[in-house]
């Protein structure tokens, strides 16, 4: 068969991804962006964000990859238009029922659907807003599947996330036998499963130990971030706007500001009510839907440092003072 170039269209007028590390704070930013006017309800794909992965992992080629997103993008925001697969589990942050206004929503599932929606999605203002894990890493196949594609990254200090990580046991840890509803990608290396962000340096990190792991993890996936934004185009940069989780959270109207210059959409009459829902403004330590301790950031590092090696502590040290003196924090 004679060589042919894939060819897919998409039937999208403006999208944002709200990007970070597991536990940076993305969910809390997505619900308030999807408060805005002409914002619509945040989606998530975990099968869509495997794609790239897959490219990294050299399974899957790049003009394939970018080919399956164009594709995956479309169904997902058709599917939208028409309420499809819609989420009424109450306490997921996706669901309708925590959408700014439920009932517009709920419309949908009488319009109709077909090229009838495919019109109504390319006359619409409304912006598309979707949440992925490590975007930034695959920063460029995204680009190049979403043209006009803007993301928000949001970034928390390494030491909050490494705690975070640490609570939840995200140490890469993965069972040979209990695998069918992970949706990180995953793959065996001498009997061991592992996730995808551990290729190329497996030995090491099965030397580690479970903070050490951790503290690793962090540190590979960040590093990833800061080279993919670096091989960006100017213009590329540009449509990336990075936004500390602190300053969201203490200083939430500069913040949403920001945000709303950004993918030029005001807040609406909803923001404030979404706003005190997620309790913004706030301190680091006041309850949070998704909390996962209130304990200090003092008290998170006297915790973390018995248990890490003397080299693992000094990547976490480096990896926050690079935080901490970085208007583009990662």
């Amino acid at each position: 068969m004679s060589n042919f170039d894939l060819y897919k269209e998409l039937d999208i007028n403006d999208i944002v991804f709200v990007s970070g590390l597991a536990r940076s704070g993305k969910s809390l930013a997505c619900a308030l962006i999807s408060s805005f006017d002409d914002v619509d309800k945040v989606s998530v794909n975990f099968s869509l964000e495997q794609i790239p992965c897959l490219n990294f992992l050299n399974k899957i080629s790049y003009d394939t990859s970018v080919f399956l997103l164009k594709s995956s993008i479309n169904l997902m925001i058709y599917e939208n238009s028409i309420g499809r697969n819609a989420n009424f589990r109450p306490n997921d942050f996706t669901s309708i029922s925590n959408y700014k206004d439920p009932i517009d929503y709920m419309k949908r599932f009488s319009k109709e659907e077909g090229n009838e929606a495919l019109l109504r999605i390319r006359s619409e203002n409304l912006l598309s807003l979707m949440m992925v894990h490590n975007g930034l890493w695959h920063a460029n196949m995204w680009f190049d599947s979403i043209p006009h594609l803007k993301f928000i990254h949001v970034a928390r200090n390494p030491v909050e996330i490494v705690f975070s990580w640490i609570l939840k046991n995200y140490d890469g840890g993965f069972s040979v036998n209990n695998n069918s509803r992970e949706m990180l990608p995953t793959y065996k290396y001498n009997d061991q499963v592992l996730p995808y962000y551990v290729y190329g340096w497996e030995d090491t990190f099965l030397r580690l130990n479970k903070i050490d792991k951790i503290i690793h993890l962090v540190d590979k996936i960040r590093e990833h971030h800061k080279a993919a934004y670096e091989s960006l185009t100017e213009d590329r940069k540009k449509r990336i706007l990075f936004i500390k989780h602190s300053e969201l959270i203490r200083n939430t109207s500069t913040s949403l500001s920001k945000i709303s210059d950004y993918i030029d959409r005001p807040p609406s009459i909803h923001t404030k009510r979404v706003c005190s829902e997620q309790n913004c403004p706030r301190s680091d330590s006041l309850p949070t839907p998704f909390l996962t301790s209130n304990k200090t950031f003092e008290e998170k590092l006297a915790i973390i440092k018995p248990s890490a090696s003397y080299d693992s502590f000094k990547i976490l040290k480096r990896m926050l003072n690079e935080f901490d003196n970085s208007s583009r924090a990662i």
